[in-house]
C-alpha cells in the first residue's frame, strides 16, 4: 500500500529530459510481464489535490493479477486539468485511473473518490 498524506498535493506535467511523467502509482508487473499476483493500493488524504499538464495517480497491471484500488479523499477539493503532449505524439491527460494492459490477465482497480468540490476541465 502507498499512503499518501499532506495538506495541499500538487502533481504536474512531464519531464522532457528523461521522458517521465510527474505520477504517483502502483504498477503490478510492469517491465515484467511473467510476474503473478496483485498490485497494491494507492490512498490518499490531503485537503487539497491538483493534478495538471499530465500528472497522474493510477493503479495498474501488467502480468497476471488483478491491479490494487486507488482511494482519494480530498476534504476541500480536487482539480483536475489539462494534458501534455510529448514529442512522440501521444497525448497523456491528468487524471485518475485504474488500468489493465492488454497483455494483462486480471481486473482493473476500483477507484474512490471523496471531496465536496470536484473540477475536471480541459
Amino acid at each position: 500500500i502507498i499512503t499518501l498524506r499532506a495538506t495541499d498535493i500538487k502533481i504536474d506535467g512531464f519531464n522532457e529530459t528523461i521522458g517521465r511523467m510527474s505520477r504517483i502509482s502502483s504498477r503490478m508487473g510492469f517491465n515484467s510481464p511473467n510476474a503473478v499476483g496483485n498490485g497494491g493500493s494507492v490512498v490518499v488524504n490531503t485537503q487539497n489535490l491538483r493534478l495538471s499538464n499530465g500528472g497522474q495517480i493510477g493503479v495498474s497491471t501488467f502480468a497476471k493479477g488483478s491491479a490494487g484500488s486507488l482511494t482519494v479523499t480530498a476534504s476541500e477539493s480536487i482539480e483536475v486539468t489539462g494534458a501534455y503532449l510529448p514529442k512522440t505524439g501521444n497525448l497523456i491527460a491528468s487524471g485518475l485511473q485504474a488500468i489493465v494492459d492488454r497483455e494483462a490477465v486480471g481486473k482493473g482497480g476500483n477507484i474512490t473518490v471523496a471531496t465536496p468540490q470536484l473540477n475536471i476541465m480541459n
